[in-house]
């Protein structure tokens, strides 16, 4: 019956009746931004064409791309583009497809287009199957058509995305700004901007909670058309309501009939119930998941000495570029999917980009464009692990929900993204990949069996690593100059694996058992060089002295520390301590000494990056508790301290 409703709404919401052209932007359209081109094999490239929508609700103009209605309300939505030059003249076929999903659920389940017979076609979106809804269209400067007038016949919520095709069977469409419409079948109070309907207090029926510009309220909803306030609240700096009103999400994650709000901070995944009268934070942050990311990285520099990207607490981009006399400047960061979960450093071969994975688990790219960074979806995988992204000079990796190995790179030549995905040979493939920036590439099945992932940047392979014995998974990284992959056997032991005259050999580095958190590579130009840290927040590393011995040695100067904050570089080991602090070690004069730093009496969260960008002085950056962006640098034996912004 619901799918029957969604075929039903969707009918009505797709219809389109005669084209009409216009000669100018008008004032009242809503800017959606650049579109992006969808090749035939799934590849998504950015594109000069421009987006607009017009939406109008009962004769009064919107304004935002996301809209949400009342089954009573009557709209009136219209699409418009504004081809890039070198497509006008140019015949093509026009597209209206949506995806679809019921209200209270997050996900949008369906994807549906309409035919030139005006019948709705559920869509298993795969652009060959794209089937257009007009054709022999001759672009113009500017191409405007309806998408829909009247009131919509169901509830649900939709992403509406229109473009058109070539000759070719390049597509071009708002891939990263749908229109994104709530139909509800209850009243909206005035001046509603925010609206969330669950059963919050697990009484059967439907509840409503309201934010407008300067209040949020709770209301009962009789009969699916009357509203009943319970209570209001106003607007106040620290109310996780207030804070987070864009971006919750409703779910009855804990199975007792209530529906909790879910939103996002720092990566974690926070639940709040309706207690009484009350709403009240159910716990602390859940472990990881594929929605939540712990080990995931929030900060990261852009290719080719471009700036400083971060992932804010709505789980956008911010990104920063060097100005003068030392300040930061901000720039826009448009088209942002979902909610960023983790950052990379792209390869050098484009300026300003970097690598992320949203919560929807689809590959991010950015990519500068005049004077604001546009974000892209790269291919249409929608089952990436976060935790897995990595980059080399081939491009980026990650793997799927279901262990296979996925990789990307922008072919400048084409101007295209290309994608692929390769099925593990032996096992589902998991996190982390290991990577030693260049070309080599390491990854675990969950039996244990090592691979490297071996061609060139448009023919990759996997290649089970045969001969060594089974690996603990979790834990993976490349020693530098070429000393092989580091892991942990079944027993516990760190291992080195390595080539010795063309066959892999297995050595064992510990004597007993050591329960690791997170290995990394360590600083460039020391052979056998990693770092580990233990659950227990203790450092070690090792080191290849000049008769190719490997040593391994505990690093007690450091104390205890946060793993996913350490890293190395040639000024030595830098971490966040358990208090928040930084800490930093050089080995001087034969042996680790502890480095003095400035006082600073700000908390630090547990994300560190070295500074790649020339010209900046900086040894690393960070992030504070409060989400400032610093950056640190060693004079002598002292380190000191400058806010970004």
């Amino acid at each position: 019956m619901k799918k029957m409703l969604c075929f039903f709404s969707l009918g009505y919401l797709l219809l389109v009746s005669s084209l009409a052209y216009s000669d100018e932007i008008q004032a009242n359209w809503v800017d959606l931004g650049a579109g992006s081109v969808l090749s035939l094999n799934g590849q998504i490239a950015d594109t000069t064409d421009h987006f607009y929508a017009s939406i109008t609700v009962n004769g009064q103009a919107m304004t935002q791309e996301a809209v949400t209605l009342n089954l009573t309300d009557t709209v009136d939505i219209q699409a418009h583009i504004v081809p890039s030059a070198e497509q006008n003249g140019k015949t093509v076929e026009g597209l209206i497809y949506a995806e679809y999903r019921f209200l209270n659920q997050a996900n949008y389940q369906f994807g549906f287009l309409l035919n030139q017979q005006n019948q709705i076609e559920e869509w298993d979106r795969n652009p060959s199957t794209l089937v257009s809804r007009i054709t022999g269209q001759t672009l113009s400067d500017t191409w405007s058509f309806p998408l829909y007038q009247g009131q919509f016949v169901a509830t649900g919520g939709l992403k509406l995305f229109f473009g058109y095709r070539l000759s070719d069977g390049t597509v071009h469409f708002n891939a990263t700004h749908p229109l994104i419409l709530t139909i509800v079948n209850y009243p909206l109070i005035a001046g509603a901007e925010y609206v969330y309907t669950a059963d919050f207090d697990g009484d059967g029926q439907i509840e409503s909670l309201q934010f407008t510009a300067t209040e949020y309220s709770y209301w009962q909803v009789a009969d699916e058309q009357t509203l009943s306030k319970v209570w209001s609240e106003g607007a106040k700096v620290g109310d996780l309501l207030w804070t987070y009103r864009q971006q919750l999400q409703i779910a009855d994650t804990n199975q007792d009939g209530k529906d909790e709000l879910i939103f996002y901070q720092d990566n974690q995944r926070y639940r709040i119930q309706l207690m009484g009268m009350s709403w009240m934070l159910l716990d602390s942050p859940t472990s990881p998941t594929t929605e939540t990311c712990a080990t995931c990285y929030v900060i990261a520099t852009g290719s080719q000495n471009s700036g400083i990207f971060a992932i804010n607490t709505q789980g956008g981009l911010d990104y920063l570029i060097p100005a003068e006399n030392s300040s930061w400047q901000q720039l826009s960061v448009n088209g942002v999917v979902g909610r960023v979960l983790n950052i990379v450093q792209a390869e050098s071969d484009s300026y300003a980009r970097i690598y992320a994975i949203n919560d929807q688990g689809q590959l991010l790219a950015t990519a500068k464009q005049n004077e604001s960074i546009q974000v892209v979806v790269v291919g249409t995988r929608q089952d990436l692990v976060a935790s897995s992204l990595v980059v080399n000079a081939k491009g980026g990796f990650a793997l799927t929900q279901t262990g296979e190995l996925f990789h990307a790179y922008f072919n400048s030549q084409t101007n295209q993204w290309i994608t692929e995905t390769l099925p593990s040979i032996a096992g589902k493939l998991v996190a982390p990949l290991a990577t030693d920036g260049q070309e080599s590439l390491f990854v675990l099945s969950e039996q244990g069996s090592l691979f490297s992932v071996t061609g060139s940047m448009n023919l990759i392979s996997l290649k089970q690593i045969m001969g060594i014995p089974a690996l603990k998974t979790g834990v993976l990284a490349l020693g530098q100059l070429n000393s092989g992959v580091f892991a942990q056997n079944q027993a516990g032991l760190l291992v080195r694996i390595y080539q010795q005259a063309g066959v892999w050999t297995t050595e064992t580095l510990t004597t007993e058992a050591i329960y690791i958190n997170r290995l990394i590579s360590g600083e460039t130009g020391v052979s056998g060089k990693v770092y580990g840290v233990t659950n227990s927040g203790q450092v070690f590393n090792t080191w290849q002295d000049d008769n190719k011995a490997i040593h391994f040695n505990y690093l007690h100067e450091l104390g205890m520390i946060q793993a996913n904050s350490l890293l190395a570089n040639y000024r030595g080991v830098f971490a966040i301590d358990i208090q928040g602090k930084l800490i930093n070690i050089a080995f001087q004069d034969g042996f680790w000494q502890r480095q003095l730093i400035d006082v600073w009496d700000v908390t630090l969260r547990p994300y560190l990056i070295a500074n790649s960008l020339t010209g900046v002085n900086a040894d690393l950056f960070g992030i504070t508790a409060n989400n400032q962006i610093y950056s640190a640098l060693r004079n002598g034996n002292r380190l000191s301290f400058s806010p970004l912004w």
